[in-house]
């Protein structure tokens, strides 16, 4: 998240960050698609497309996506740090769950064991006043939640863009652009965007890319 201080702030608006690097993360797409054709180092990322056929089918995956991004945001805005990762460790137990409801396969008991030590540890660190936001932790829960969807759904969808990787990486990019929009209306983000003095700092807009640019670096790489 862009912090700072002299109008370099804009913490009231964590789903437009997050929206902006889905726009440098399309862009860069775009990009490397672009280069594949001229020069065979790029030659591991296709073209770019989006077929709203295909992208329908992936939409599910998008959605699941923009909760897991969104919600992971949000904890961080009401929790701090090390509450965060108590939180997100309920993932673990939330792919054991998911993983026999959705995919219909068994979890060994030594698994089981592992995610009621999981459960334990989160309502242990839950009993600290200091740390402890209820909007955080549940924020914090639906995190995980979808975190463990989004693993679920990528296997799934991954037949619609012929097992690549890339191209669902093209697909989700573009739908959870669209998609993060709604999300900022419906949280009154709009009205922070237009009285904060970071949208025409600069400084703040040179954080936003950088971070954004290396957000996309860590993905590819």
């Amino acid at each position: 998240m862009a912090k700072g201080d002299n109008g370099r702030n804009l913490n009231g608006a964590p789903i437009f960050i997050i929206w902006f690097q889905m726009l440098v993360s399309v862009g860069c797409c775009a990009l490397l698609g672009s280069f594949s054709r001229v020069h065979p180092m790029f030659s591991f990322h296709p073209q770019f497309e989006y077929d709203p056929k295909v992208a329908l089918k992936i939409a599910p995956l998008s959605m699941v996506f923009v909760g897991m991004i969104a919600f992971n945001n949000l904890c961080l805005k009401y929790v701090p740090l090390s509450f965060y990762n108590i939180a997100r460790s309920l993932t673990i137990c939330f792919n054991v769950l998911f993983t026999k409801l959705l995919l219909g396969k068994s979890t060994s008991t030594n698994a089981v064991v592992c995610c009621s030590v999981v459960v334990a540890g989160f309502f242990l660190g839950s009993t600290d006043d200091i740390s402890f936001d209820l909007l955080g932790t549940i924020f914090g829960v639906l995190s995980s939640v979808f975190v463990s969807l989004n693993s679920i759904y990528v296997a799934k969808v991954m037949p619609f863009v012929q097992n690549n990787q890339w191209k669902l990486s093209m697909y989700n990019s573009v739908n959870a652009a669209l998609i993060f929009p709604l999300i900022m209306v419906g949280m009154g983000e709009l009205q922070t965007l237009r009285t904060s003095p970071a949208i025409s700092n600069s400084y703040f807009w040179f954080l936003m890319i950088v971070t954004a640019l290396l957000g996309f670096a860590i993905n590819i790489a």
